[in-house]
């Protein structure tokens, strides 16, 4: 104090009491559930006080009231206990049906991931789809196409499909470096049209076999095509899953020998690890390291350089 000159008393644990029974700010994201749950505390005090005013009050109007002060005060006695009653009571009965009904939860709508939505080839390819990856496409149309890129020498810029230069430079094809991001994104225009998908039923051509296995089963899958019965998928758990064992014959090109899926087991699980658009990209810059350093082939042999095919008709 100035004028006295003398220290102000100084309160503590009030500011603790106001927060536990009053709402304040929160960026945490359970604000409102905090705030509902002191509101309801703050609500009950609120009540017990008022309990105890009217019970005194009754009290005072039945000791001074004469005849009609008893009779009033007793009116408000039963009225009082009475609101108590039904507001204990209705507590206690909800909480014996079931005790979720009086606990206080944040309102929070459930949260989809990618994960959770189902296949694209599940939902029969309509208009859109969500990649594992998170991605949205369309998919108008099935096997080789144009959806992002078609059989032409252009590579992908919608960002939309994951073989985009922007997309494919996050993965490991970034590591090659531009000239080669952009390579693959064309060969996977040309492949499927930069979608995740089967492969078409004509991709054989005219007496060929189908491009499906004898149950049905599909044999390859993906932006870049990639034939399950020559390669290894990643398992998601540092290894590789050994898909050619699942078939019989075990072909490289699944257009000359019909096939046959000999381990259901195994051919499921590749499928699945395929359709994980990450570890299509670990199989796919794999092949194309295998053709450049242990055959006398470029990188991109796997995805066509005869004369009629797309990496030796773009010149790589």
């Amino acid at each position: 104090d100035t004028s006295t000159g003398k220290p102000l008393v100084e309160y503590s644990g009030v500011e603790s009491t106001i927060e536990s029974y009053l709402c304040t700010p929160s960026n945490s994201g359970d604000g409102l559930i905090t705030c509902v749950n002191k509101l309801y505390r703050l609500s009950v005090v609120i009540g017990g006080m008022l309990l105890v005013f009217f019970i005194v009050l009754a009290g005072y109007m039945y000791i001074t009231g004469g005849e009609n002060g008893k009779t009033k005060a007793k009116e408000l006695i039963f009225s009082t206990l009475t609101g108590l009653a039904v507001v204990l009571s209705s507590y206690v009965l909800l909480n014996f049906l079931n005790p979720a009904l009086v606990e206080f939860r944040p309102i929070q709508p459930p949260i989809f991931t990618a994960a959770d939505l189902p296949s694209c080839e599940s939902v029969g390819f309509t208009q859109n789809c969500i990649l594992d990856g998170g991605q949205v496409f369309n998919a108008t149309s099935s096997g080789n196409g144009k959806a992002y890129g078609g059989r032409g020498c252009k590579p992908i810029t919608n960002n939309n499909s994951p073989a985009s230069i922007d997309n494919l430079a996050k993965t490991c094809w970034g590591k090659y470096g531009p000239e080669v991001i952009k390579n693959a994104s064309i060969v996977a225009a040309n492949e499927s049209g930069g979608r995740p998908i089967p492969v078409n039923e004509g991709s054989c051509g005219a007496g060929k076999q189908p491009a499906r296995c004898e149950g049905g089963e599909i044999p390859v899958y993906g932006v870049y095509q990639i034939n399950l019965m020559a390669w290894q998928v990643p398992d998601g758990k540092g290894g590789k899953l050994n898909c050619p064992k699942a078939f019989a014959p075990q072909r490289y090109s699944f257009c000359t020998t019909r096939c046959k899926v000999v381990d259901k087991d195994l051919y499921n699980k590749c499928f699945e690890a395929i359709k994980n658009i990450n570890n299509e990209f670990e199989v796919a810059c794999h092949i194309y390291d295998v053709n450049n350093n242990t055959r006398p082939r470029p990188g991109w042999h796997a995805w066509g350089n005869k004369p009629n095919e797309h990496a030796n008709k773009c010149g790589f």
